[in-house]
């Protein structure tokens, strides 16, 4: 809903606020961590045999930080978001099945949802992609769908 549509000349659409921090994982850290945690699973589950395990994440950032960096990239000027509000999602609920599962999770968009380091980071040495070189990479893969045609995951 921000990169796709940038990539396009549109302006970006905000699920929450564009203000609030937001901790967003990188999908290779996130495939990282999880081949690490699988490797390691006697040592990080000990006695009880579970963990809560985070993947490393760059420091929190704003939606507005990611429209500014994504319009870097593909060398525009950031524009002004169109927001989703809080109140339509409630309003669409009876007309589109997605809109009650958004409105159930609405609470990490429309204020700070930050993750703090976890056992990964802390003990076991595993260390995020910077937030720079998510993006951009992100943003690479996104072009390179385009370009190709590959099938994409948002309108």
């Amino acid at each position: 809903m921000v990169i796709e549509p940038l990539l396009a000349g549109r302006r970006a659409i905000l699920f929450g606020r564009a203000d609030a921090p937001h901790t967003l994982t990188h999908v290779p850290d996130l495939a990282a961590a999880m081949l690490h945690a699988t490797r390691r699973a006697e040592h990080l589950t000990g006695a009880a045999g579970d963990a809560v395990l985070n993947a490393p994440a760059a420091p929190a950032r704003t939606q507005r930080e990611l429209i500014a960096e994504v319009s870097r990239l593909v060398g525009a000027s950031a524009r002004r978001p169109i927001p989703i509000p809080h109140a339509a999602l409630s309003l669409l609920a009876p007309f589109n099945t997605f809109a009650p599962e958004l409105h159930g999770i609405s609470g990490l968009w429309y204020g700070p949802c930050v993750q703090v380091p976890g056992r990964l980071e802390r003990e076991e040495g595993l260390v995020a992609t910077s937030w720079e070189d998510a993006v951009g990479a992100t943003v690479r893969a996104a072009q390179g769908a385009r370009d190709t045609g590959a099938v994409s995951v948002a309108p």
